[in-house]
């Protein structure tokens, strides 16, 4: 079977709160969580990523140096609504460490 007849494949117009938006092609295959691996990364005030740890960038499916400079939204799933994100960023705006759990793009 082919790809397209596993998984639904989708495009989705993603708006960011910054008013840019995007196309991206989501195919509705989740990707298990890595055991005993922590998710690590970190970004600026503006969202840009400045650090990643290696479950990271394998999980991401982008190099380091694809990541590292970019945008954490360019991770962003679609069934993320950008109101998820508002404690995030208010935590990160306070100079405090957020956690949580979000669905990524890969």
């Amino acid at each position: 079977m082919s790809q397209e007849q596993n998984h639904k494949i989708r495009e989705e117009l993603i708006r960011y709160y910054d008013g840019t938006e995007r196309v991206v092609t989501v195919v509705d295959e989740e990707v298990p969580y890595p055991d005993g691996k922590l998710i690590v990364s970190r970004t600026d005030t503006k969202g840009f990523i400045t650090h990643a740890n290696q479950a990271f960038v394998d999980m991401s499916g982008y190099t380091r140096e694809e990541l590292i400079g970019a945008n954490h939204n360019i991770l962003r799933h679609p069934d993320m609504p950008a109101i998820a994100f508002k404690g995030l960023w208010d935590t990160v705006e306070k100079g405090e460490k957020w956690q949580g759990f979000v669905k990524k793009l890969t």
